[in-house]
């Protein structure tokens, strides 16, 4: 983890973060957040994520905050009342309700992953003896959940009163996530998210407990005047592409004006910058593996379903295709295998 403090203004200090997360098989995640604080009190949350290696479907791409278990009665704007997701929200009006953290616990008898309220234009927990607390989307609306336990909680448990006794309230803030699909059967596609670059905002505040209506400080966004983490994304050609008005360095020492993707095949850290009127610049790392050519490789299998599930789908690079084995109405003997 690296951080850099800048002064930005007489009443604006930037905190400029790099965490790498690297998890199995070769997959890692970069995650450049910028935080601006003002001077009165409220932050602006600015973010790149950056994941690579195998890609897959994660439950979610965000933030999580365990936040004081005494904030426990929530008020939100976004879809109501009823959790919803990507896939099942039409039913679910955009509104502003009331609930607490303990009700949106939606009791599956097998604790799971639930309570989602997608398009969060902002939303407020308050409890007694603490500030009230204010997270609202800057830009793109967010999703997000209050719940008692996280999802590490969750998982393990057989049935509700195997829960622990909560010591948090658990905010998830995410900017994707993963549709509910039905029964035995995954998402429909344009549902399902993927370990791709994503970029998202949020802005937080501490309120005092007496502040009643919260609406005005909630629609209120951020100055859009402000320098944001670059995000990077490399093509299957090995190309690294860049957004925002940005420049880069191979070496560390050399800089160059994005204008086009660029070759970055044998890999090493990356470093980017991107700036905002008035001299305001962010400067991130990002470390890449070696590219390898993968063109002229082949995939065969014994079996596989023609069309659908194509051996060459492994080596696609597109996590929305899929290599199975042919569709039969008896059971195929095994071994199926690909080389």
């Amino acid at each position: 983890m690296s951080f850099d403090i800048k002064q930005v203004s007489p009443s604006l200090v930037r905190v400029d973060t790099s965490v790498l997360h690297e998890g199995k098989g070769g997959f890692s995640v970069t995650h450049n957040a910028s935080y601006n604080i003002a001077g009165d009190g409220s932050i602006t949350v600015d973010n790149a994520v950056i994941p690579q290696g195998p890609k897959f479907s994660p439950a979610r791409i965000g933030v999580r905050m365990l936040l004081d278990k005494r904030l426990t009665n929530l008020e939100y704007l976004a879809r109501g009342p009823m959790e919803n997701y990507n896939d099942r929200k039409r039913g679910s009006d955009v509104g502003r309700y009331t609930s607490t953290v303990a009700g949106e616990m939606v009791t599956y008898t097998k604790p799971m992953e639930n309570g989602n309220h997608e398009d969060t234009s902002w939303l407020t927990l308050r409890g007694a003896g603490v500030p009230t607390f204010l997270a609202k989307s800057e830009g793109s609306w967010l999703q997000f959940s209050t719940l008692p336990y996280t999802d590490e909680q969750m998982d393990p448990a057989e049935y509700l009163v195997d829960l622990p006794k909560s010591e948090a309230t658990v905010l998830n803030l995410s900017a994707q996530t993963l549709g509910v699909g039905q029964a035995a059967h995954q998402p429909l596609p344009k549902y399902r998210i993927y370990t791709n670059p994503t970029t998202f905002s949020y802005g937080l505040n501490l309120l005092d407990a007496g502040v009643k209506d919260v609406s005005a400080i909630g629609r209120k966004l951020a100055s859009t005047n402000r320098a944001q983490p670059v995000l990077a994304q490399r093509d299957m050609q090995g190309f690294i592409s860049l957004d925002a008005d940005s420049s880069y360095s191979l070496d560390g020492l050399t800089w160059t004006n994005y204008t086009k993707p660029f070759a970055f095949a044998k890999g090493g850290t990356l470093k980017v910058r991107s700036a905002a009127k008035g001299g305001q610049f962010i400067e991130s790392s990002i470390p890449f593996d070696a590219w390898v050519n993968r063109s002229a490789w082949k995939a065969t299998a014994n079996n596989f379903e023609p069309g659908e599930g194509n051996p060459e789908h492994v080596l696609d690079g597109n996590p929305g295709t899929i290599w199975h084995s042919r569709y039969s109405p008896e059971r195929l003997k095994p071994p199926h295998y690909i080389t």
